[in-house]
């Protein structure tokens, strides 16, 4: 392989690694301060997200994550999480969504649909149900302000001046 080759090769991997780069913030003060109480709804389900799973996803009221899993083989499972949001009416409502935005990346957020479409086939869609009285809008606000996932933007006010700090 000539140098030019290898040089141009090593550019273009450059190029896409940098498409690639997220930053995760990883902040155990956080992590205790919320961590899981006795009344939270700890039952989570996971599932790939695509269409064919919508038909599995509850209709009831809850709150959901989004997660990237590499799926490496060897048998190391884990996953990022990038996203976090909330259904007060119903959970497949709120998924059904997300598959028209991934579908149609004019509509809905650019973000989102960018997202959904960079990691398309390692998207996960985790979600737990919310009977009443439990309140999506507090465990997910709970939830943010513990994980700080990357995607979400609206952050409690004293976590995003720290984080617009170093951003």
């Amino acid at each position: 392989m000539s140098s030019t080759v290898a040089k141009k090769e090593f550019f273009d991997l450059v190029e896409e690694g940098a498409f690639y780069k997220k930053e995760i913030i990883l902040w155990p003060t956080l992590w205790k301060k919320h961590r899981t109480r006795k009344a939270d709804p700890v039952t989570w389900s996971v599932a790939p997200f695509s269409k064919g799973n919508a038909k599995n996803i509850p209709q009831s009221p809850g709150v959901y994550a989004f997660l990237i899993k590499p799926m490496i083989p060897f048998g190391l499972e884990h996953g990022i999480l990038i996203y976090v949001g909330k259904a007060d009416t119903s959970i497949r409502d709120r998924y059904a969504h997300y598959l028209q935005q991934a579908a149609d990346p004019l509509q809905g957020r650019p973000v989102v649909a960018v997202w959904l479409n960079k990691y398309e086939g390692f998207l996960h869609f985790a979600y737990v149900e919310m009977k009443p009285p439990s309140k999506p809008a507090m465990f997910e606000e709970r939830l943010i302000a513990a994980l700080v996932p990357t995607v979400n933007r609206q952050l409690p006010a004293k976590i995003r001046r720290v984080v617009n700090a170093f951003r």
